[in-house]
């Protein structure tokens, strides 16, 4: 089997609210979507190759979601070339990202979750040689 491409699907409980997160938080565009009468029920995001289709099922509580701790489920982790203009920016939109903090493993790194208590993480090698392993 050959795999060419992955797309996480998000379950979650409001579609237009994980799109404007997804747009003015982390910068996605939206590709495609569907509605019904009730509104926005799917769409697919995308911010250059990372791509996520947001769906919103008959029945979803994303209440226990939110209320555990951090990493304690999937976390979708992605590298950033600045952490800390990252974090500013997050900061300045309104949002409330969790502290940058240093990783014994070589990345300086903060969470942040969207409405529906999805975890999102966010890296960046430091140096080995900064003296602060």
């Amino acid at each position: 089997m050959i795999l060419s491409r992955m797309t996480p699907l998000l379950n979650v409980e409001d579609v237009s609210a994980s799109l404007d997160f997804f747009r003015n938080a982390l910068g996605f565009e939206v590709e495609q979507q569907a509605e019904d009468d009730s509104g926005v029920i799917w769409a697919q995001v995308t911010h250059g190759e990372v791509v996520f289709m947001l769906n919103r099922p008959d029945d979803i509580e994303s209440t226990p979601r939110r209320a555990r701790p951090s990493y304690g489920e999937t976390v979708f982790y992605f590298t950033v070339p600045d952490i800390h203009a990252a974090h500013q920016d997050l900061v300045e939109k309104g949002y409330d990202p969790g502290p940058v903090e240093r990783q014994a493993y070589g990345v300086d790194e903060f969470t942040l979750r969207d409405p529906d208590g999805y975890e999102f993480a966010f890296g960046a090698q430091y140096g080995h040689d900064e003296g602060d392993d």
